[in-house]
């Protein structure tokens, strides 16, 4: 059936991250900056360090020990892995 091909091919895309404390990540961040081309602005920030598992799905970030931490909802195609 339809639904459940559909619900198979999310399925394999909406899974499998699991972050644990100390994990290096990257954060999409598609924020333009004015005067430099769109096209050749790089999307992703990092690396972060994660600080602490809230959840399930929300965890909380800080780029450097100087940095303010974030909170980041990461059951969301924003949020990756560091390779």
């Amino acid at each position: 059936m339809a639904s459940e091909k559909m619900k198979t091919r999310y399925d394999a895309r909406a899974t499998g991250h699991d972050f644990h404390e100390g994990d290096k990540v990257w954060l999409w961040n598609p924020k333009r900056r004015k005067g430099h081309s769109p096209k050749l602005q790089t999307n992703w920030e990092g690396s972060y360090t994660v600080l602490k598992r809230l959840n399930d799905v929300v965890v909380w970030i800080q780029k450097s020990p100087h940095s303010k931490p974030k909170v980041i909802y990461y059951n969301d195609p924003q949020f990756e892995l560091a390779t």
